[in-house]
């Protein structure tokens, strides 16, 4: 899914597993968001968790996306793209025209906290196995 909202630049894809498994969740979600001067990654396992994030400002970072997401959305407007057979891009006005489920990840702020949330928690899980193989001390 590929759209611009008030000033942000979105595209998710859902990564499934093989064709042959029942599981009809995606096993991966990518989401990659900008509003032009920030830019955040996240990836989220299937019960909806982060599994890994990152934010940034640099300005080649953020260029690079939204000339990605402007050739790519060009590429789907006029038929051309590989990205898979499910694939949707929208101008997006205002919040009445969001999905219900789109509404959520679309609040930098909040997807900012919940990486640095993320971040931080792995931090932790790594000094805590450091301590318990007494590389670190207390």
């Amino acid at each position: 899914m590929f759209f611009d909202f008030c000033g942000l630049d979105v595209r998710s894809f859902d990564l499934y597993k093989p064709f042959f498994s029942c599981v009809h969740s995606p096993a991966l979600r990518l989401r990659q968001i900008t509003d032009g001067e920030r830019f955040v990654q996240l990836i989220y396992g299937p019960e909806g968790e982060i599994r890994d994030c990152e934010a940034v400002t640099l300005n080649s970072t953020v260029t690079r996306f939204l000339e990605k997401f402007k050739d790519d959305v060009e590429r789907i407007r006029l038929g051309q793209t590989n990205l898979g057979s499910n694939v949707t891009a929208r101008v997006l006005g205002t919040r009445e025209d969001l999905p219900d489920d789109v509404a959520d990840w679309l609040h930098m702020p909040k997807l900012l906290r919940a990486c640095r949330r993320s971040h931080r928690q792995m931090r932790n899980l790594l000094r805590r196995g450091k301590r318990q193989n007494g590389q670190l001390g207390r």
